[in-house]
């Protein structure tokens, strides 16, 4: 009797009960599942960022890209030419045209300028034939959003041409129910040596532009302030 009473005694003490030997096995799926659940954030967030990172850096697809508007060393540019920078016989053999006529059958009218010392390319000056359609959303897409804004008029009251401002280039666009919006129609470019900023220079936009005698000047060079209405612009 002692003796079955002492084996009792010891198998109580020795056996694990099954409460205690299933603990070890959730503490290791529970490690399994936050590590799983880590590696599981860590991707999503890497992809989010990847993501992003992309979205910024890439030049957008759009019918301004596909016509030939386009970013060189961060400067706007046409077809790979920057005015003060590329120089004169690159561009005609760029171009493949004598210096006025047009590009080809998608760009009817574009003429180029070269610098007085005939060494660079000095202007480009191209009309957005009315097949193609570019809008100042494709344009803010691609450079960014303009250093200054100008109206003018073609007419003595009512403006019609609205000009955005980049460093090295003027945009012309139409004017859609009084006011500037981003499905407004492109109309002409000017890429120009003299619109790009001097070196060291505060002004972002480069000199100032004189208008064309053929228009009425509506204000002067104002700031970005969105797609907003023309009295905004005026005021």
């Amino acid at each position: 009797m002692f003796t079955l009473f002492i084996a009792r005694s010891a198998s109580t003490h020795t056996a694990p009960s099954p409460s205690i030997a299933v603990r070890p096995r959730k503490k290791v799926w529970h490690l399994w599942l936050k590590i799983i659940l880590g590696i599981g954030i860590t991707g999503f967030i890497l992809c989010c960022l990847a993501i992003g990172f992309g979205r910024i850096h890439s030049i957008p697809s759009s019918a301004a890209t596909s016509f030939g508007l386009d970013r060189c060393d961060d400067v706007p540019c046409f077809r790979g030419l920057i005015p003060g920078k590329t120089s004169w016989s690159n561009a005609l053999a760029t171009t493949g045209n004598p210096p006025v006529i047009g590009l080809d059958r998608g760009h009817p009218i574009m003429s180029l300028a070269q610098s007085t010392d005939h060494a660079l390319l000095d202007a480009i000056s191209i009309d957005v034939p009315p097949d193609t359609t570019i809008t100042v959303s494709d344009v803010i897409n691609l450079y960014g959003v303009p250093c200054q804004i100008y109206l003018y008029s073609r007419s003595p009251t009512t403006p019609n041409v609205i000009t955005l401002r980049y460093p090295g280039l003027c945009v012309q666009t139409g004017i859609i129910e009084e006011r500037l919006t981003p499905d407004s129609p492109i109309r002409h470019l000017y890429y120009l040596t003299s619109l790009a900023p001097r070196q060291g220079s505060a002004v972002p936009c480069g000199n100032d532009l004189t208008s064309s005698s053929s228009a009425m000047v509506m204000s002067g060079w104002r700031p970005w302030r969105g797609f907003a209405s023309l009295q905004r612009y005026l005021n």
